[in-house]
């Protein structure tokens, strides 16, 4: 009695530990296509020839071939061949790999200076799943150009708005560079804003490639028959483009009695 009940503990162990050792079946997540958690890229592009990398790929490497389709659009009206190409549409990302890109190639003659272009990629089709929320990429495209504080020099055309109308036509104003106040500012004279026989000082800062700033300098500007002594200052910052040269200032003319907040388009 004794043997057998050591027997039957016996045969438990053993069927026990066969139990224990049995592996179960571990569930593989499915791989899915994406644009490597990255969503918006800036491209600024120069009269060089220049290419931005979008990436592209898989959240897992695949024992085969798999294949990724995109689509582009424009709510900007860019169109391909136009403002910009890409290297392809469609893309095979070989066993035992996991990425690929997407190459853009900027076309400068086909920008507008000053517009930022908006162009979207969508994972659309292809052997892999798009992952939800990484299926869209955004690409904002605009002209960029070197400054040359030298170049805004001569006579350009100025036009003054006062409340975003028109006041009076246009007239000619003359610009000077002064020179660099730093890596990425410097400043330039107006001569004859307002048809004022004077000199104002105007600052251009280029820090921010995707908005180039001027601002204008407080300083006494012109006396006034009627109100005196009329000064000039900032009224908040304006632009200016670096492929056109063009300009626009935001200033205010002070006086004891009040003062007249300005817009002044400049263009060569």
């Amino acid at each position: 009695m004794i043997k057998q009940l050591t027997y039957i503990i016996a045969v438990a162990t053993i069927l026990f530990s066969v139990g224990a050792c049995k592996k179960e079946k571990t569930a593989v997540p499915p791989t899915f296509a994406h644009f490597d958690f990255v969503n918006t890229g800036e491209y600024y592009v120069t009269q060089t020839a220049s290419t931005f990398k979008i990436p592209l790929g898989l959240t897992a490497a695949a024992d085969g071939d798999r294949t990724i389709e995109i689509t582009i659009t424009s709510p900007t009206g860019a169109k391909e061949g136009q403002q910009f190409s890409v290297n392809k549409k469609s893309f095979t990302i070989p066993a035992g790999k996991v990425t690929d890109s997407i190459i853009v190639s900027g076309i400068y003659a086909g920008l507008s200076s000053g517009k930022v272009d908006t162009v979207i990629f969508k994972i659309s089709g292809g052997s892999v799943t798009a992952m939800q929320t990484e299926q869209q990429y955004t690409l904002y495209l605009q002209q960029y150009c070197d400054v040359d504080i030298n170049s805004f020099s001569g006579l350009y055309s100025a036009q003054d708005y006062y409340e975003g109308a028109p006041d009076g036509g246009p007239y000619d104003i003359y610009l000077t560079p002064v020179g660099l106040t730093g890596p990425t500012s410097g400043t330039i004279t107006l001569d004859g804003l307002w048809l004022v026989p004077t000199t104002t000082t105007l600052k251009l800062d280029w820090a921010d490639p995707a908005k180039f700033s001027t601002e204008m300098t407080a300083q006494p500007w012109f006396i006034h028959p009627a109100v005196g002594q009329i000064s000039i200052k900032p009224n908040g910052k304006g632009s200016f483009s670096s492929c056109n040269n063009s300009l626009r200032v935001e200033y205010e003319g002070t006086f004891a009695g009040g003062s007249f907040k300005y817009t002044t388009i400049i263009t060569k």
